[in-house]
C-alpha cells in the first residue's frame, strides 16, 4: 500500500476511540428512564408569582433527586425532567397547555387543585 493510504488508515483507527468516548455517554444517558413532571400555571403577567413558585420548586426538587441518582419507583430508578407551560392566566391557554402535556409530552397523571401538576414516564 502507499504511504498516504496507510496514514489515512492510521488516522481513522486513531479517531475510533475518541468517537466511541463521545458517543458512549450519550447512549448511556439515552438508556436512563425519565419521569416527566409537568407544571401548568401562570408564569407571566401580574399573577406570575404563583406559577413561578411552583415551577421553581419543582425544578429545585428534581435537581435534588437527580443529583442523588434519581427517584426509585419499584425496581426502576428515574431521572426527573420538569416540563413547564405558562397558561398566562388564560383558560384557553390552560386547556391547550394541558393537551400538550398529555398528548405531546406523554404525561399521564395529574395532581393539584389550583395549580395543576402532571406526572408521566418516558419509556427507555
Amino acid at each position: 500500500m502507499s504511504k498516504p493510504v496507510d496514514a489515512m488508515r492510521r488516522a481513522a483507527l486513531a479517531a475510533i476511540p475518541a468517537l466511541f468516548c463521545a458517543v458512549l455517554p450519550a447512549a448511556v444517558q439515552a438508556a436512563e428512564k425519565v419521569l416527566k413532571i409537568g407544571v401548568l400555571g401562570v408564569m407571566s403577567g401580574p399573577a406570575a408569582s404563583w406559577g413561578l413558585v411552583n415551577k421553581y420548586c419543582a425544578e429545585a426538587t428534581a435537581q435534588m433527586f437527580n443529583e442523588k441518582g434519581g427517584v426509585k419507583i419499584g425496581a426502576d430508578t428515574y431521572k426527573i425532567e420538569i416540563v413547564s407551560i405558562d397558561d398566562k392566566n388564560d383558560p384557553k391557554l390552560a386547556v391547550s397547555g394541558a393537551e400538550r402535556l398529555t398528548r405531546q409530552e406523554g404525561i399521564k397523571y395529574k395532581n393539584g387543585e389550583f395549580q395543576t401538576v402532571f406526572v408521566g414516564t418516558v419509556a427507555d
